[in-house]
């Protein structure tokens, strides 16, 4: 044999032993043996946090190969330092590392056919045959090796057809186990492919070294032992090999979330922009048509009344009644000095920022405290509602404009001492009540738009806006009261209309509806 030959064998063996003394194999198992406790441990932190079948699997492959490598270095430690026979402990060793071995070879084989097929069958059966396979062979093993070594004292377990079994049964089923896994395609599949084929080319060196009568153990041994201990780490290259691969997935996973969180945003952005585009169209919008609302209903109805006043009067002063055509003249001024108040309302609360939420209660008080005068009527506010309550800006004009004007017309027509202003709740209604003692009026015979109460028709518009009916209870000499309901259930909200026309027919079909109740 030439020199470097011969060098590449001798270093060989002082890592992976051979033929010789005890020494000479320490290396070989303690190497093998932290390997093998390596990878158990890193299996077990994985199957800690995530179930899985291989894991599993390799969780008791690695294990008993892990306890093999650490049995076998230990008995050879105990022969070293007693110096006990080989013969002596061989009853017991020989036949249990190699079931060991072939066991933790079958599961390991066994668990990446689980994983790179997806096939629970095809695994379980592998695992079945190959393990069932060794624990026949074992247990014949056990019951025939000690009679046969008392029997022949000097004889090698290496010499006798057990280890011919063992190590041709590991070869068969590594060999089926390759060639289960030449459909499957992969880095993966690669990398389990090259440690089983170097299990399998340890296993057949071991075969050609008993069929030579162990003529070149020395050669054959190094190299097969060395074999069987590179194809350990390329287990751990799977496990780093995919971590790396997590780790990628993991990272192309966060920038999509990132991306997508962008794409989310940047689109939810947009549609606020155009919700807030049309928020502020739609206050507009609202804000047109209350004006208008609020012009067509007041002013429009007080030049309406100047109007058909007007007509009478001209009437009266071609029959030449003066007295009766001042009375209407007098009218007509108070309807347009009603209009001029409307329109100033109207273009102060253009001007002005719009004013902060106050409770219904707030704006009862503040309007009685407006009405209420050093020489005129009493006017007083009751607010009877257990809670403040507060209602959608445009709910609460409305409420306020009505109660206003009943107020109004009490203070001019009623001849009243004491007009009282009551808020309350029943059940599901709120309701605001202006009663006073002044002398009444037929409801009747008094339409709207004659003898000064054409403000009615308006205030029974407004209540149909908040979804509410208006009531008055008035007779000769029994005072007046207007009572306004709208539900509590839900906050109102004021029906607004495209133009004056919807306004029109809303405020028709009010006044097309009985709204005046005689007085009791």
């Amino acid at each position: 044999m030439n020199e470097p030959l011969e060098f590449f064998i001798q270093l060989l063996s002082q890592f992976a032993g051979g033929p010789g003394p005890p020494e000479n194999n320490l290396v070989r198992f303690g190497l093998a043996a932290l390997f093998w406790m390596v990878l158990l441990s890193v299996t077990w932190s994985r199957q800690r946090e995530v179930k899985r079948p291989r894991e599993q699997l390799l969780l008791a492959g690695f294990a008993l190969a892990a306890f093999r490598e650490l049995y076998m270095f230990s008995q050879q430690t105990l022969r070293i330092l007693t110096g006990t026979e080989h013969d002596a402990l061989c009853r017991l060793t020989a036949p249990l590392e190699h079931t060991l071995s072939v066991a933790a070879m079958v599961l390991i084989a066994g668990s990446f056919l689980r994983y790179l097929l997806d096939d629970a069958r095809v695994a379980r059966t592998y695992l079945l045959v190959g393990l069932g396979a060794t624990g026949l062979i074992s247990l014949f093993t056990f019951l025939w090796w000690p009679s046969k070594l008392a029997t022949t004292p000097g004889l090698h377990f290496h010499a006798t057809w057990p280890a011919w079994a063992f190590h041709l049964l590991a070869a068969v089923l590594l060999a089926a186990a390759l060639l289960i896994l030449a459909r499957k395609q992969g880095w993966l599949r690669n990398v389990v492919v090259v440690a089983l084929l170097f299990f399998v080319a340890a296993e057949l060196i071991v075969v050609a070294n008993l069929a030579t009568a162990r003529s070149f153990s020395h050669i054959l041994c190094p190299i097969g032992n060395s074999l069987y201990l590179w194809a350990i780490p390329l287990f751990g290259y799977v496990y780093l090999r995919e971590q790396s691969l997590e780790k990628k997935r993991a990272e192309v996973a966060l920038q999509r979330y990132r991306d997508h969180l962008a794409e989310l945003v940047e689109e939810r952005t947009a549609e606020l922009a155009q919700a807030n585009a049309r928020l502020e169209q739609s206050a507009t919008l609202e804000e047109r048509q209350r004006i208008a609302a609020n012009l067509h209903d007041g002013l429009a109805q007080t030049l309406s009344y100047v109007s058909m006043v007007s007509s009478q009067t001209e009437t009266l002063l071609y029959k030449g009644d003066f007295a009766e055509a001042a009375v209407e003249f007098e009218r007509i001024r108070s309807a347009v000095d009603r209009a001029i108040a409307e329109v100033r309302q109207c273009i102060r609360s253009l001007r002005e920022d719009p004013p902060p939420r106050r409770s219904l209660q707030q704006m009862l008080q503040e309007m009685v405290d407006q009405a209420a005068g050093a020489d005129g009527p009493e006017v007083i506010l009751r607010a009877e509602a257990p809670e403040p309550v507060f209602l959608e800006p445009g709910a609460a004009e409305e409420v306020r404009r009505t109660t206003q004007e009943a107020v109004s017309n009490a203070l001019q027509h009623a001849a009243a001492q004491r007009i009282t202003v009551t808020l309350g709740q029943e059940q599901d209604n709120y309701i605001v009540a202006v009663a006073d003692d002044g002398r009444g009026f037929d409801a009747a015979t008094a339409p709207g738009a004659q003898s000064n109460h054409f403000g009615l028709s308006i205030m029974a518009a407004r209540a149909d806006r908040l979804a509410g009916t208006l009531r008055v209870d008035s007779g000769p000499g029994g005072g007046s009261k207007v009572v306004l309901i709208w539900p509590a259930a839900e906050p109102p909200t004021v029906r607004t209309r495209a133009g004056i026309d919807e306004q029109g027919k809303l405020r028709a079909a009010a006044q097309a509806r009985p709204i005046l109740r005689p007085g009791r």
